[in-house]
C-alpha cells in the first residue's frame, strides 16, 4: 500500500486565516493590557481627586476615562473580528475534515480496485492457462509443441528433421528458419503488447 498524502484544497486560505487569528489574539492581548493599566491609572486618579479635587486632577481623570472608552471600543471591535475569523477557521477545519475523509475513501477505493483487478485477472488467467491456452495454441499436441515444421517434413518425407545431404531439404530448412525468426519477432511483440495492456490496468 502506497503512502497516503493529503493536501487541503484551501490550505493557503487556512494558513492566512490562522495567521490572522494569531495576529488578532496578540492585538487583543495588547489592548487588554492597556485597559488594565488604564483602569489602574483611573483608580489612582480617583484617589488623587478625593485628596485634591483640582481642575488639573479632574482633567487627568477625564482623559483616562476617555482613553478607557476608546480602548474598550477597540477591544469590542477586535473581539467581533476575532469571532468572525474563528468562525471561518472552524468552517475550514470542518471542510478539511470532510475533504480528507473523501480523499481517504478515494485512496482506499483505488487500492481496492487494484487488488480486486489483480485477483480477478489472476483467476481468469489461471483458468485460461489451465483450460484453454493449450488447445487454442496447439501446444497440447506434441507434434506442434516440438516447434518442428511437421507438414514440411512430411512433404519431403523427412524423418523428424531436415537432411543435411538433401539440397531441397536444406533449402526448406533455410526458409523455415528465416520464417520462424520473423515470426518470433511478431510473437514477442504481440505478447509484450498484451503484457503492457495488463499493466495499464493498474496505472
Amino acid at each position: 500500500m502506497g503512502i497516503f498524502n493529503f493536501k487541503f484544497s484551501k490550505e493557503v486560505e487556512q494558513t492566512d486565516l490562522l495567521s490572522k487569528k494569531n495576529e488578532l489574539q496578540a492585538q487583543l492581548q495588547e489592548v487588554s493590557t492597556k485597559i488594565q493599566r488604564t483602569k489602574d491609572a483611573i483608580r489612582l486618579a480617583e484617589t488623587e481627586s478625593m485628596l485634591d479635587g483640582t481642575a488639573t486632577v479632574q482633567k487627568k481623570l477625564a482623559k483616562f476615562q476617555s482613553g478607557l472608552e476608546k480602548l474598550q471600543k477597540e477591544q469590542e471591535k477586535l473581539n467581533k473580528e476575532a469571532a468572525k475569523v474563528n468562525e471561518q477557521v472552524s468552517q475550514l477545519n470542518l471542510e478539511k475534515g470532510e475533504e480528507e475523509i473523501e480523499a481517504i475513501l478515494q485512496s482506499d477505493i483505488e487500492q481496492y480496485g487494484r487488488s480486486q483487478r489483480g485477483l480477478k485477472l489472476k483467476e481468469q488467467l489461471n483458468n485460461f492457462i489451465d483450460y484453454e491456452l493449450d488447445a487454442l495454441s496447439g501446444i497440447d499436441d506434441i507434434r506442434v509443441a516440438s516447434g518442428r515444421p511437421q507438414r514440411l517434413l512430411n512433404k519431403v518425407r523427412a524423418k523428424g528433421y531436415f537432411s543435411k545431404e538433401d539440397v531441397t531439404q536444406l533449402k526448406l530448412k533455410e526458409m523455415w528458419e528465416q520464417a520462424t525468426a520473423e515470426e518470433d519477432k511478431d510473437i514477442e511483440k504481440d505478447v509484450q503488447e498484451i503484457v503492457n495492456k495488463l499493466r495499464k490496468m493498474f496505472d
